[in-house]
């Protein structure tokens, strides 16, 4: 009888962070890109949220994806990078070919099963996942908390209504330094990313920062100026 074909490879951004050696973190960043670059009915129909388990074994989000949204993520990546994913899709894909069943009757007996288990699988991931952002990540309140607390170090190193604190330029700079200091502590984009187990350490963070030399010295220098 003829042979059938296999079902698309799968990879996840884990092993597309090995293979091109960049963060997994990154990995998800250019993933999130793509989902909001094509629209959330296209992205969201390649890249799929799961998770895995780290080294300590707690669960962590990741994504999955078949061909298509690995080879969407390559062309954004130099040609040695997209060679090394077009290398790993094809060891894949022989590896996959290899333990492909020979028969209609074969792939009729593992299509059951894969649907039996796919499933299962399916229930479990969305439980998982559900419970994973819940438990990683803080609360909307705690968010909100956060941003509360980062306008209120913000008054408190600029004053309220002081003429630094109603030149807009000027506080837009202060809040995106602080912004930019804590994501690049944390290794987030959003303060909604903060990790749970993180929450009582971001708002010390928040609460320590101080202007830089630069804004420093442009706040004595605005507050300084004489109204015209």
């Amino acid at each position: 009888m003829n042979q059938l074909a296999t079902k698309e490879v799968q990879m996840t951004s884990v092993e597309l962070a090995e293979v091109t050696g960049k963060k997994h973190q990154h990995i998800m960043r250019d993933i999130r890109t793509e989902i909001s670059s094509l629209g959330d009915e296209i992205g969201q129909s390649i890249f799929g949220q799961t998770f895995y388990n780290d080294s300590q074994g707690r669960p962590q989000p990741c994504y999955k994806f078949g061909r298509k949204g690995a080879m969407q993520l390559a062309l954004k990546y130099d040609a040695k990078t997209r060679y090394k994913v077009i290398e790993k899709l094809e060891e894949l894909e022989q590896g996959q070919a290899l333990q492909a069943p020979q028969t209609i009757e074969d792939m009729i007996i593992l299509q059951a099963q894969s649907m039996k288990e796919l499933k299962a699988d399916v229930t479990e991931n969305a439980k998982k996942i559900d419970k994973l952002i819940d438990e990683t990540y803080v609360t909307p309140e705690q968010k909100n908390y956060l941003q509360l607390a980062r306008n209120k170090r913000v008054v408190e190193l600029i004053g309220y209504r002081t003429k630094a604190y109603n030149d807009k330029s000027f506080r837009n700079r202060v809040y995106a330094e602080l912004g930019r200091q804590y994501k690049n502590y944390f290794k987030i984009s959003s303060y909604g990313y903060t990790l749970k187990n993180r929450y009582e350490e971001a708002i010390k963070l928040i609460e320590s920062y101080n202007l830089s030399m630069e804004l420093s010295m442009q706040l004595d220098i605005i507050n300084s100026q004489k109204i015209a």
